[in-house]
């Protein structure tokens, strides 16, 4: 399986050729694609746990599945859960591996919506912003959560401009190796990290579009965050 229309690392790179100080022409499009490989294997190589289900509030575990080279094992992929509700389904997984995902009808965006429904379940609602169809996103979303693997689950939850007390403070109850992504400087728990772009300027996706302060190539602001470490050991902790 591919990602598609990912915001951020599917972004058209086009060639473009730059003079020298001597006139001299050369492209870049070379040394992207270099980098991006290098990228690649030097993350391959580090990566120990590769049989692994990703749950995430948001894209950035498709995008992690995406970048290492491995198949989705998690529902989560190319979709947006609202941080409660997604706390809700990540606690009680096992209850919901049952529901029954209905369509919003009562959706007015202009992509499906659905909700997870059942007994003695909460209903959660799943926004597939990156479906061409809620038949698609069902199809899909049944198909990965077959493939969730019990005994190797990792959550990473992008709270951002989310972020509040109570939210961190449930998370932090999750029993399961997990992370968090916020958007204050002091943490308060050891799965917490704090990645320096929600400010003014901060737009949804941000966190998985192309990172031009670290220099040339498609290091994505998600990349300063160390996932390999994360995902072989349980340790949060910033890409050195």
């Amino acid at each position: 399986e591919m990602l598609r229309s990912l915001v951020g690392s599917e972004m058209c790179i086009r060639d473009r050729t730059y003079t020298g100080g001597e006139g001299m022409l050369f492209s870049v499009s070379f040394k992207i694609k270099f980098l991006k490989l290098k990228d690649y294997v030097m993350r391959r190589l580090r990566l120990e746990n590769s049989d692994i289900t990703i749950l995430s509030n948001n894209c950035i575990g498709g995008i992690i599945y995406h970048k290492l080279g491995l198949r989705f094992k998690s529902p989560t992929i190319n979709l947006l859960i609202g941080l409660s509700d997604f706390i809700e389904l990540v606690e009680n997984l096992k209850k919901y591996e049952n529901a029954e995902l209905v369509e919003d009808l009562n959706n007015y965006e202009s992509y499906p919506v659905g909700i997870l429904i059942g007994e003695e379940i909460k209903p959660i609602k799943i926004k597939f912003m990156h479906y061409k169809s809620f038949e698609e996103a069902k199809i899909k979303w049944m198909e990965r959560f077959s493939r969730i693997n019990y005994d190797n689950i990792c959550v990473i939850a992008e709270m951002g401009m989310a972020t509040n007390e109570e939210l961190r403070e449930k998370f932090h109850k999750i029993n399961y190796k997990k992370a968090s992504i916020i958007n204050v400087p002091k943490c308060k728990y050891e799965e917490e990290i704090f990645i320096d772009i929600y400010n003014a300027d901060y737009e949804w996706g941000k966190l998985i579009s192309i990172d031009r302060e670290r220099g040339i190539g498609e290091r994505l602001y998600l990349d300063r965050f160390d996932y390999v470490q994360f995902l072989n050991s349980g340790i949060v902790r910033e890409t050195k």
